[in-house]
């Protein structure tokens, strides 16, 4: 070419595209595989309660474990907690819709696993969470009795 350095810049640009794209795809391709994952657990979606002053949810999407890890500073999202087979996690949050701590439930047990406030810290209400979610565990055998025959 008459300017080989313009050509050697548009080649690179191309190139750069070409492999943007090649990453959203495979972005795609994972997330679509992730959310046939998480599937495996819809009979736990929607199961919620509380109290007047915590409120418990089952996170149901990729979306709102990405967004939990972020919102909490911790791994929920990044080391694929919805991919754990025998575990189910929820997000505890104040009446006002604050973040109070993410939870870990043992799908066996129904004991709680974890229970990380933001930066995997202690949650100041770490008791009064976990007795909740415990004490919900009919809520959950339930459901897994529901999955198991459907």
């Amino acid at each position: 070419p008459a300017d080989l350095k313009a050509a050697h810049d548009e080649m690179t640009r191309r190139v750069e595209v070409m492999r943007a794209k090649e990453r959203e795809e495979e972005r795609k391709a994972q997330l679509r595989k992730d959310r046939k994952l998480l599937e495996k657990k819809r009979g736990y979606f929607g199961i919620c309660f509380g109290t007047s002053s915590v409120k418990v949810t089952v996170l149901s999407s990729i979306e709102e474990y990405e967004a939990e890890g972020k919102a909490m500073h911790h791994c929920v999202f990044t080391n694929r907690y919805f991919d754990k087979k025998n575990s189910l996690i929820l997000s505890a949050k104040d009446a006002g819709g604050t973040r109070l701590a993410t939870v870990e439930l043992s799908l066996n047990s129904y004991k709680v696993l974890q229970c990380r406030a933001a930066c995997n810290a202690r949650p100041e209400r770490y008791d009064e969470i976990v007795k909740l979610v415990e004490s919900h565990a009919n809520d959950f055998r339930k459901a897994k009795k529901h999955l198991q025959t459907s």
